[in-house]
Order: C-alpha cells, then structure tokens, then sequence
C-alpha cells in the first residue's frame, strides 16, 4: 500500500493556530482573507481582500515596486480570475493571492517595497 501524504496533528495544530490569529488580525485592520503556510513554514500564500483605495491600487502591476522574493499570483474581480500581467491593475473589491518568503504581511501595502519607490 502506497503512502500518498503524512498528517501531523502537531503542525494541523499550529496551523489552525496561526490562521485563527491572523483571523483575529483581520478584526483588528488587517485585509488577509486566507492564509496557509506551505513547505515547513518557509513559505506563506495569503489572499487579500482590497477594502479601500491604497498605493498599490489603480497603478499598472509593471510600475508597482514590489518586495524581494513575493509573486502576485492571481487576481479575483467578481466571477473573473486573471493571471497578473504588467498592464493590469488592482481594484478595490478584487482579492489577491500572494505567494512569499516573506511573514509577517498584513495587508496588502505590505506587498509594496517602500524603499524602491521614487
């Protein structure tokens, strides 16, 4: 019998941990929809929900300085799912997916890298 995946009720549990905190988060400001964690902890993909007009809104993906080591992955308008290309934008009322080796991001200016913007 061939073993397809392991399940380890210690890391299910950090798991459901760390996605009712930044549940809680959310309460508290922060636009993060869905979290998981995905190869040991080294990697998150969060999908953010675009409440309010930002800097990383109405600006083509081409011109948005975004951080080191971050794929905007997907965008959700409606019914509508688009692959991300330098011309697109992002609009309230779309949810993000990001996937990055980065942790901590709590809303979706933190996707920005504020040190490269002129």
């Amino acid at each position: 019998m061939d073993l397809g995946s392991v399940v380890y009720p210690k890391y299910m549990t950090c798991d459901y941990i760390v996605q009712y905190v930044r549940a809680l988060q959310n309460e508290a400001g922060s636009n993060i929809k869905t979290l998981y964690r995905i190869l040991d902890d080294r990697v998150e993909a969060l999908e953010f929900t675009v409440h309010e007009e930002s800097a990383a809104t109405g600006v083509p993906l081409s011109q948005l300085h975004l951080k080191k080591n971050l794929l905007l992955c997907c965008i959700t308008r409606g019914h509508q799912i688009l692959i991300p290309r330098g011309g697109d934008q992002i609009q309230v009322g779309d949810n993000v997916i990001v996937v990055t080796l980065e942790h901590g991001l709590h809303d979706l200016r933190d996707i920005l890298d504020k040190g490269a913007e002129g």
